[in-house]
Parts: C-alpha cells; structure tokens; sequence
C-alpha cells in the first residue's frame, strides 16, 4: 500500500487500495481537484482532528489518522473528474451579501432525475436543505469569511455528490443612516424627497440608508455608488410629475426623455455596460409603490414619458432583493446597458397597470433573476436590447440571463423576448418556473423593420397551467408600431431548446411558432415536453425543429416547414 506518514520528521511512504468516495473523490484536502504534495502538508494539519464527517472519517472513529490517509493516498496525482450528480457552479451572485446574510445559488447536476434536495454545508457542517436553486444563509457575523458546499441527495435522504467549495466574506459593519434623522417623516403626506437624498449623500462607502417603518412620501432619488438602501417600510411615490426631473432614458426600445424613476441607480446615458455606478444593494421587508394610478394622469397619460418604478443604466454589481414592487407607472424594474444583476425574492403586483411589465433586462448581461413572483399587468420577465436601427447600432445586446424558480401568476408572458430585439439576445436560460394563468408561458416577438440575433434560448422543467392563449408562443410579425427606420437586415431566431416542459391548459395552443417567408425559425428542440389538454399546435416556416419523448395530444398544423422530426 502507498501512504505517508509524519513521524519525527520523516516521511514515509507506502501504498494504499482504492476506495471510492460519496463525492467522488478523496485525499484532496485543498479543493483543487488535485491530490499533490500541497494536500501532504494539508492533511499535516488535520492529524488527529476531531472529524465525523463520514467523507473524511471512513473508519467512524471521529479523527483523521493514518487509516483515512492510506485509503486517500491512492489519488496520488489524479485529477477528479466531477460526479454528475454533483450541483454544479456554486457561486454567490453578484453583490448578494451584507454584513449578515450571503446567498448561494448552484445549477442543477448534469443527472438530476434522482435528485430530490440539496444539503447547504456552513464550514462544513450541515447548515440546512432546500429543493431549490438557491439558498439565503443569515445570522452571520460581519467581516467573516465563511465555506460553502452543497450536496445533492436522493429522496430517501442519501447525500450522492458534492459540489465546488467557496468562500465568500460577509461586509464590515455597516454604518445605518436613518432617513428620519435627516428630517424624512413616515405619515404618507409630508414630501421627503430631500431628506432621503440628503441621507443617500451623507451616507459613507459601505454605509446602509434605512428607511423604517411607516410610509415616506417621495419623488425621485437617486443612489451612488457602495450603499446599501433599506426598505424596511414603504416608499411611496410622490403623485406629481414635478417631483421627477426629466432625463435621458430608453424606452420601449428608444432613446428618448423620461421621467426619472423612483427609485434611480445611474442618472446618464452611455452605452457602457456599467460604467458609471457599482455595487448598490436595494433591498428589506418593505414595499415601494410608484403611486402609478395617479402619478400616470400628472406624467400626461399613457405616454413614452412614463418614468419606471426602478431604473438601472451603465450599472454594475446591484442586488434587488426581498421587496415588494407595485403600482408603477409604467415598468417596475429597468436594467439598461448595465451588467452582474441579482433580482431575487421580489413581489411585482402591477395588474392593472398599463405595460405593467415586472422586470424589463434591456440590452444588459450577466442577469442572475429567482425565487420573485409576478403578478403583472403586461409582461412579467421581458428581454430587450433596442428598436430597429438604433438598437442594430448600439449593438448591446442582452445575454447570459439565469431565471430560475420563478412564479408567473398573471401577465402577458411569463418570460418574453421582444418585440425590440434589435441588438441582439442570446444565452438566456429559465429553470424550475411556474406559470399559472398568464397568456403565454415563453413569448418570443419580432417583426421584420428589428433585424438583431435571437439565439441560444433555453427553457427547462416547466409548468404552464392556465395559459389562455399560447403555452409557447414564437411570432415574426409581431402587430405593433414599427418603431422608426428599419434594420439593415431582418431578424434571425435559431437554437431554442424546449425540455421537460409541461403545458395544461384546456383553452390555449399548445405552442405556435410562426415564421415568415424570409424570416424562418431554425434549429429547435423539444425533449421530454407533454403538450396535453391543448386545442392545437402550429408550425409556420421553421426549418429543423426535433421532437424527442414528446406527448402532443392536439393536432399540429405545420406548413411551409422542413426538417422536422416527430420520434
């Protein structure tokens, strides 16, 4: 047998027998997915430790001895090749940590149809166990650095694999500026527009705005660079326009001049993907309500010059967390030109809201979107990047945008793309959602005047109930306004993957995907989906569509296609 052995100085070697381990991999004490000499002096440290990690422990004696080291040592210079039940790219999303609390997010294992939960492991111990993709850790002491994993596990409770180790710190203390002692009031009639700025500009880097209990009247202000806002009460939106400079915005795919939103991080324009402010965190128990029934009729109608209820552009680093968003005037959360965005555990209520839309990544990338729940009056998710040949010009497209574990109660779309897609969207991803009872599940719009890429699209392990008009819904000849001089070229819409995705909804069409003469949509997957209690299905121009393990119980009409494959 080979192993070493740290006795008065001398190393000695001999040879061990191959044992497996639950994660795939022992003796690699340093996390590098290598065992080499580092581990040697790794393992040193641990002689003799107190350990009933049965991963570390295999003789069940509580300590790390000669014993464990022979069984590890027959790694000896191997590389580990990942378990594929193990949860894969473990991370904290961007600017997701305070001085308490870090939040953890993994992707799925490669082989999942076994797993049943994930085990969160603090500094290795058992911290707790969730079904989902993320996982909120609190209670932490601040400026302290903390080891994360998570393990897969099978129903009966079995742990199978184990993931990639990180370490993330907590913030230093934060320093609380209160807005109520800066003179803000919270009995919903005294403007406080003032106070809170003044908070926000007397706050120091790292510092943490409050705003508490009670509800605090205000127009818009604006966040700067390393500060946390806090909403633990309510901020609500002042109802006259004069409370809301004007500025330069896009909307709807065009620059243009708007009201300033409520709430802004980044207050110029310039097409830099988060060039101007960073590391903001908005977040609390609270609510923001954009007072958008009557803010709408002072800001002239419904009109492009609507501002937003949170507006992000050339931002980068920015945690959205907790809140819960209502009554804007027109979209509720707005990244433009901003990248490394974290939105998560949010409540959009907007029903009634013209374009009412949840949350609107406009030409931005490196989106982390989870556990929120929108109740929308337009769209609930919608992915742009500019109209026609502005937006071809700019040439910022939206890309690398993660939703997981979303709810889609009401909208128009749960996830939508479009129609202004002009500069571009790919490497969109969307897991674990549900949509129950909005128009369509996944929405993809375009017309011909957008030109842009439309690529690299995948939707998986989905439930659509109670859509009334699509489950899946592909359109290139989207009936809106055309939008201002048309595109160099017309748009393309290719490689799209559609799995165990399911549709249940007696009134809908299963999915509909209807190209163009000139614009076809190539290049789709659809594995492991049931299409059941649908009226129909449609296929219109699209070229090299597979259907693999699909239950279809309606009809399909398919015209003007080729290559598609039904087994």
């Amino acid at each position: 047998m080979r192993s070493i052995i740290f006795m008065g100085g001398i190393l000695l070697l001999c040879v061990a027998s191959s044992l497996s381990a639950a994660n795939g991999f022992y003796g690699d004490f340093t996390d590098d997915n290598t065992v080499n000499i580092k581990d040697l002096f790794e393992f040193s440290t641990l002689w003799l430790a107190e350990d009933c990690d049965p991963n570390d422990d295999l003789n069940g004696d509580c300590r790390i001895n000669f014993y464990e080291f022979s069984m590890f040592a027959n790694n000896w210079r191997l590389t580990y090749t990942p378990n594929p039940a193990a949860p894969q790219n473990l991370m904290v999303p961007p600017e997701a940590f305070d001085d308490s609390s870090i939040t953890l997010i993994w992707s799925k294992p490669s082989v999942y149809s076994n797993i049943a939960s994930y085990n969160i492991y603090k500094n290795g111990l058992l911290l707790g166990n969730t079904t989902k993709l993320f996982y909120n850790v609190t209670g932490l002491t601040a400026a302290t650095s903390y080891s994360f994993t998570v393990k897969s596990a099978n129903s009966s409770g079995t742990e199978l694999a184990v993931s990639n180790t990180i370490a993330q710190s907590t913030a230093s203390a934060m320093q609380v500026f209160n807005v109520t002692s800066y003179g803000a009031l919270g009995d919903n009639s005294t403007l406080n527009t003032i106070a809170i700025q003044n908070t926000i500009n007397a706050c120091t880097p790292g510092g943490k705005v409050l705003i508490p209990s009670g509800t605090f009247k205000s127009g818009a202000i604006f966040l700067k660079s390393n500060m946390t806002l806090q909403i633990d009460g309510t901020l609500m939106g002042s109802a006259s326009a004069a409370d809301y400079p004007t500025m330069p915005m896009r909307f709807e795919g065009a620059e243009t001049t708007c009201y300033s939103a409520l709430i802004n991080v980044g207050n110029t324009r310039y097409h830099t993907y988060g060039g101007q402010i960073s590391h903001v965190s908005i977040r609390g128990s609270g609510t923001v309500n954009g007072n958008g029934s009557a803010l709408v009729i002072s800001e002239g109608g419904i009109t492009s010059m609507r501002g937003r209820l949170i507006y992000m552009v050339n931002a980068s680093y920015v945690n959205l967390q907790g809140l819960t968003l209502t009554n804007p005037p027109c979209w509720t959360i707005h990244p433009v030109y901003s990248t490394q965005i974290t939105i998560q555990g949010i409540t959009a209520n907007t029903a009634g809201t013209a374009n009412g839309d949840g949350c609107d990544p406009d030409s931005s990338s490196y989106l982390y979107i989870f556990n929120n729940t929108f109740n929308t009056g337009d769209d609930c998710i919608a992915i742009k990047s500019g109209i026609n040949d502005e937006g071809y010009d700019i040439n910022m497209p939206s890309a690398y945008i993660r939703i997981t574990n979303c709810i889609f109660n009401l909208g128009h779309g749960g996830v939508t793309i479009g129609s202004e897609s002009s500069g571009g969207v790919n490497n969109i991803f969307a897991q674990d959602c549900v949509s129950n009872g909005t128009e369509i599940g996944l929405r993809m719009k375009t017309r011909p005047e957008r030109g842009g890429i439309v690529e690299n699209i995948t939707i998986k392990d989905w439930t659509i109930i109670g859509a009334t008009k699509f489950g899946i819904n592909i359109i290139t000849n989207y009936n809106n306004t055309p939008g201002g001089p048309a595109a160099p070229t017309l748009p393309i819409c290719r490689n799209i993957t559609v799995e165990n995705v399911t549709v249940d909804s007696t009134s809908a069409i299963g999915f509909s995907i209807v190209g163009r003469s000139n614009i076809h949509v190539t290049d789709m997957l659809f594995k492991n989906c049931a299409f059941n209690k649908n009226t129909s299905n449609i296929l219109t121009y699209v070229d090299r569509a597979t259907f693999t393990g699909c239950t279809i119980v309606g009809s399909i009409t398919q015209s003007n296609c080729t290559n598609i494959i039904r087994d």
